[in-house]
C-alpha cells in the first residue's frame, strides 16, 4: 500500500469521488457526457492530486497539489449546485454530496494550513530535503 493510501483525506476523497460517479449515472444520457463528465473529472482530480502531491515528498509540491485539489472541490460544488438546479439530482442528494465534499475540504484546508507553515520554514526542508507528511 502506498503512503497516500493511508491518508484519511485520500480515503474520504475516494469515497466522495465514488459518490459523484454514482450521482452522474442518474443524469439524462445527453448530460452524462457533458455536465456529468465535468463532475466526474473534477471528482477524480481530488484524490489524484492528493496522491500525486504525497509522492513528491516536498512540502511546497504537496501544498500546490492540495491547492489544486481544493480548486477541484470548488468545481464540484458548482457542478453539484447546477445539477440540482437543472433537476438532475434531488435536494437530499445535493445535501449528501455536499456533506461528503465538505469533509474532504475541511481536511484539505487543514493540510494546506500545516503545509503553508512548513513551506514558510526554509530551514526544515533545506535540512532534510523532504517535507514531513
Amino acid at each position: 500500500m502506498r503512503g497516500y493510501q493511508k491518508l484519511l483525506v485520500w480515503k474520504e476523497a475516494m469515497a466522495m469521488a465514488r459518490t459523484m460517479y454514482i450521482l452522474v449515472r442518474a443524469f439524462p444520457k445527453d448530460e452524462q457526457s457533458a455536465l456529468g463528465q465535468e463532475l466526474r473529472h473534477a471528482a477524480l482530480m481530488v484524490p489524484y492530486n492528493i496522491a500525486r502531491g504525497h509522492q513528491r515528498r516536498r512540502a511546497g509540491d504537496l501544498l500546490r497539489c492540495v491547492i489544486a485539489a481544493l480548486d477541484s472541490a470548488a468545481e464540484i460544488e458548482t457542478l453539484l449546485i447546477l445539477s440540482s438546479e437543472l433537476g438532475y439530482i434531488s435536494v437530499p442528494e445535493l445535501k449528501d454530496a455536499q456533506t461528503a465534499l465538505d469533509e474532504v475540504v475541511q481536511n484539505l484546508e487543514g493540510m494546506r494550513a500545516a503545509l503553508s507553515a512548513k513551506a514558510n520554514d526554509p530551514k526544515r526542508e533545506r535540512r532534510t530535503g523532504q517535507a514531513e507528511v
